[in-house]
């Protein structure tokens, strides 16, 4: 419950950098996720200000099915970005792509928690 009012308050935008980070996925292609763009969320960083509610929860739950796969993989940075950006036949595209909206990260997590648990088809 503690989350849901820190994303209603909006996530520190310095986040997104140690998102970045994380996950190894650039912060052009992190904005485009979260359906902004870099020069706000660099003013943002600047001026010490939170991502809007709507940001901050689409990075919340960007974040969650990132570090999923992350989990997945070991935290190898490499085979993370890899899997990210190659299609997965079970989701008909690249990962990376369906990122950007909340079905799309829904997929990709269920698609992630098949494979980790061997439940295919």
């Amino acid at each position: 419950m503690e989350f849901v009012h820190i994303v209603k308050r909006g996530i520190p935008a310095r986040f997104v950098d140690a998102a970045v980070d994380r996950f190894g996925i650039s912060k052009e292609r992190f904005v485009v996720l979260l359906h902004t763009s870099k020069p706000t969320i660099n003013r943002l960083i600047h001026d010490n200000r939170p991502l809007d509610p709507l940001v901050s929860g689409a990075f919340k739950d960007a974040a969650r099915v990132l570090e999923k796969i992350r989990e997945a993989v070991g935290g190898d940075q490499a085979a993370m970005t890899e899997w990210l950006n190659s299609t997965v036949p079970a989701l008909g595209t690249k990962p990376i792509d369906l990122l950007d909206t909340p079905d799309g990260r829904d997929m990709v997590a269920a698609t992630v928690d098949r494979a980790r648990y061997g439940v295919f088809g």
